[in-house]
């Protein structure tokens, strides 16, 4: 009686005793989120404006250059964005 006590308590906790045909759920480990390293570089600075009075056509293009890289730098943060949020399994 001891034994068959002993050998029951063994077969429940090893679980040997849950093995009846049914096949267990294999879960796949987490797949990390592959990001562009373009996505990871630092944004533009501001161009530098000389110390001098600028004609309209130069006004022009450094205002065209700093709205680019503000436009560029704002999408790419926002798919980093998008990317660490389906990373870590936040749904918005």
């Amino acid at each position: 009686m001891k034994k068959t006590a002993l050998l029951l308590a063994f077969v429940t906790l090893s679980g040997f005793g849950a093995c009846n045909g049914v096949p267990r759920a294999v879960f796949e480990p987490p797949h990390q989120a592959k990001i562009a390293e373009s996505l990871l570089d630092e944004c533009d600075k501001p161009v530098a404006i000389p110390d001098r009075d600028l004609s309209q056509a130069e006004e022009h293009a450094l205002w065209g250059k700093d709205r680019r890289a503000l436009g560029n730098c704002g999408y790419d943060k926002h798919i980093l964005n998008q990317a660490v949020r389906v990373q870590q399994g936040h749904t918005k």
